[in-house]
């Protein structure tokens, strides 16, 4: 008779003590974006072995992932797994506010331990922290099987990339006080603009708050890469900020040089990396060559804002009062003097796209499409059996 209590143990790992406080910084940035934490072990045949720790929030607008390569632990080993398709791999998914109690005190953390054991039916995740003195701090907390979710953003199809040293990009959102979104404006000619943006209230409330607009000149940036179709107007990026301050907080503390955002038009997602190298077609999870242990990535969703709105609308006027236009229709008015006069007008029935009601209940109103603009998805990808889609463009709150 087989025993079915026998302790299968699935994963473990340490790292040493310089290293605890930066995945316990990047357990903490996760805290502020999701509530549930899925963690993945992997190791190839030909010997490259990581670890991935992701969350998604409840809105699916922002997901991010740390990717920590083998030269992070002191050891990595799967020594429950079996190898298929030329992978050994191990997930599971549990509460992130149970991670943060494993976490605390950690600067008399010597070393930490992470093992995964399956017992039967039951599954458990081990946290241990081996203190100075001799003190031994055990978290110990069960987890469930979950299919790997990914947003499905490739480097290489970005239209533009910006990159600067991290410094300069949390210097700038320090000043965004009382703002729970941003609007990036990025010009081609003079650089990046950054406002906090506030939603529509009465009247009151438009005089008492505070705004900030902070102007940032292309020469102040490490690489300003426009696309060229993008020369004679303005790309504006509406997000919210506190998944982007949380990520820029994490490489602060981890002392990362620089980030990399890359992005498309408006109403897209966006991707901010620590990897200033990220251009090639990879999976945002996937590990890269960037001579550092880990590498941090979020993939967050934006809509579209009035000042687009705007912008659409007076190209359309101009393409309205350009006489080369073949789009324009023509009336025909007769004068006193029996003459006939045709005088251009725009289409205005099909050609543009009327704004949802944000403070209506329905899901389907999240997507915001403008004229000659297509569906931007983000897909959670999992296993055959389950597959999910969500729309990037955030949901207005109601005012």
């Amino acid at each position: 008779m087989v025993a079915t209590n026998v302790e299968v143990t699935t994963l473990e790992c340490s790292m040493p003590q310089d290293n605890v406080r930066i995945f316990a910084s990047a357990v903490q940035c996760l805290a502020k974006v999701g509530k549930d934490l899925i963690l993945e072990g992997v190791i190839v045949d030909d010997g490259e072995s990581y670890m991935t720790v992701r969350t998604l929030n409840d809105s699916k607008t922002a997901f991010t992932v740390f990717t920590f390569h083998s030269s992070f632990f002191e050891s990595f080993s799967l020594p429950g797994c079996v190898s298929e398709n030329g992978y050994r791999r191990v997930s599971g998914k549990f509460p992130l506010k149970s991670c943060l109690c494993a976490f605390r005190s950690i600067r008399n953390m010597e070393r930490f331990k992470i093992t995964f054991v399956q017992q039967g039916a039951r599954h458990f995740v081990t946290f241990i922290g081996l203190c100075k003195g001799g003190l031994v701090k055990r978290h110990e907390f069960s987890y469930e099987d979950s299919d790997i979710v990914d947003a499905s953003f490739n480097p290489a199809t970005a239209s533009h990339k910006i990159t600067a040293y991290t410094s300069v990009f949390r210097g700038i959102l320090t000043h965004m006080h009382h703002a729970e979104e941003v609007l990036f404006s990025v010009h081609p000619d003079t650089g990046l603009r950054i406002r906090s943006f506030h939603q529509n209230g009465d009247q009151r409330t438009e005089f008492s708050t505070l705004k900030t607009d902070i102007q940032l000149d292309k020469n102040d940036l490490d690489l300003f890469d426009i696309a060229e179709v993008a020369r004679n107007q303005d790309i504006f990026l509406t997000f919210g900020l506190r998944e982007f301050k949380a990520l820029l907080h994490f490489c602060e503390s981890a002392s990362v040089p620089s980030m990399a955002l890359l992005f498309n038009d408006p109403g897209a997602p966006f991707l901010l990396t620590s990897d200033i190298t990220c251009t090639k077609d990879t999976s945002i999870d996937q590990p890269s060559n960037t001579g550092r242990t880990f590498v941090a990535k979020l993939v967050m969703a934006t809509y579209v804002s009035d000042e687009h709105e705007e912008q659409e609308q007076e190209q359309e006027i101009g393409q309205t009062t350009n006489p080369q236009n073949p789009n324009k229709e023509h009336v025909q008015t007769k004068n006193q003097n029996g003459s006939v006069h045709e005088s251009p007008t725009s289409k205005t029935t099909s050609e543009t796209a009327s704004k949802p009601d944000f403070n209506s209940d329905d899901d389907t109103q999240k997507v915001y499409l403008t004229k000659n603009q297509d569906y931007s998805q983000m897909s959670v990808s999992g296993s055959e059996e389950s597959q999910a889609t969500f729309h990037p463009p955030i949901k207005r709150k109601r005012s």
